[in-house]
C-alpha cells in the first residue's frame, strides 16, 4: 500500500479517491482527527507553513500504483518522475517536458548567453586599454520560484526501487506449466522460495490443471520434473524478474532468470537469460 496524494482539504482528497475508485483502483482515504471540511470558511492556504493534519489517499494494490500515478498526471495533480534507462517502464514525460520549455525560459537563456558574450568581449578589449583594471562581475537576478498550490503538492515516488517479494503462486504455476509441457507425462514437484509449495500455492497450481506432488516423489528412476521458483524482484509495476531452476530425472539442474510480466490475472514470460 502506497500513498499517492495528500491535501489539507478533505474535499480534494475525497475527489482524488473517487477519481481512482471510478477507474477500478482500490484506494483508502485517511482523514486525520480534527481535519474538517472547508465549508465552515475557516480554511486558509496561507497557513500551510504551520503543522496541520492532512487527508491522504493510499493505493491498496501495488500493481495499481502506475495506473493511479498516470491518472493523477493526466489530471495535473502529480509530476512525472525523472527518466532512468534502468527502469522496467518507459518514461517519456521528462523528455517531453525538456522539449517543451516555456518561451519565457528560452528567452532568459538567450539573454543570459548574450550578457556573458558581452562581458567576455569587454574583458578581452580591456586587456589592450588598461590591463590592470578589472570589470566588476555583473549582478545576477535570482529566478523567481514557480507558484504552487500547497494543498496539491505532488508526492515524490521512486519508480526505480526494486524490491524482492515472495513469489506469487500464479507465477509459479505458469512457469511450472511451461516446463511440464516439454515432458507432459512426468511427475511434477513444485517449490517456491526454497520451500515446498504450501496449501495456497497447491490450490492455485491445481486450478491451473497441474497435479504437484511432494518432493519425495521426484527421486530415483522414472519421468519426473522438479520446478523451483525463487527470488522474484519487481518495482511494483507488475513487471519483474524471477529465478527458475528445473531438474529432470535424466539431466542436471538447469538455472535461468526470466523477465516476467503480469497481465490481469495471468503471467507472461518475456524472455530468459
Amino acid at each position: 500500500m502506497r500513498q499517492v496524494f495528500s491535501s489539507a482539504r478533505i474535499e480534494n482528497a475525497q475527489a482524488v479517491a473517487k477519481l481512482l475508485a471510478d477507474q477500478g483502483i482500490e484506494v483508502r482515504l485517511d482523514n486525520p482527527r480534527g481535519l474538517r471540511s472547508s465549508i465552515r470558511g475557516n480554511f486558509s492556504y496561507r497557513d500551510h507553513h504551520q503543522p496541520a493534519p492532512r487527508a491522504t489517499v493510499w493505493v491498496i494494490r501495488s500493481d495499481d500504483q502506475p495506473r493511479a500515478r498516470q491518472l493523477l498526471r493526466e489530471a495535473g495533480l502529480l509530476e512525472a518522475s525523472p527518466a532512468n534507462p534502468s527502469s522496467f517502464l518507459p518514461s517519456v514525460g521528462h523528455d517531453a517536458r525538456l522539449r517543451t520549455q516555456s518561451p519565457t525560459r528560452r528567452a532568459r537563456m538567450r539573454l543570459g548567453l548574450l550578457v556573458l558574450a558581452a562581458v567576455a568581449l569587454a574583458l578581452w578589449l580591456n586587456q589592450f586599454r588598461n590591463p590592470g583594471w578589472d570589470l566588476p562581475e555583473p549582478a545576477r537576478t535570482p529566478a523567481a520560484a514557480p507558484a504552487f498550490d500547497p494543498a496539491l503538492q505532488p508526492i515524490a515516488v521512486d519508480a526505480d526501487a526494486i524490491h524482492r517479494i515472495p513469489t506469487p503462486p500464479a507465477l509459479a504455476a505458469t512457469l511450472a506449466a511451461m516446463e511440464l509441457a516439454t515432458v507432459p507425462a512426468a511427475t511434477l514437484c513444485l517449490s517456491l522460495d526454497g520451500e515446498e509449495a504450501d496449501t495456497a500455492a497447491l490450490a492455485v497450481a491445481r486450478a491451473a490443471g497441474l497435479d504437484p506432488q511432494p518432493s519425495a516423489a521426484c527421486a530415483g528412476p522414472g519421468p519426473w520434473l522438479r520446478v523451483a521458483v525463487d527470488d522474484y524482484r519487481t518495482d511494483g509495476s507488475g513487471t519483474g524478474t524471477v529465478a527458475l531452476a528445473t531438474t529432470r530425472a535424466d539431466t542436471a539442474t538447469t538455472q535461468r532468470r526470466l523477465d516476467v510480466r503480469r497481465d490481469g490475472d495471468e503471467w507472461q514470460v518475456a524472455d530468459g537469460r
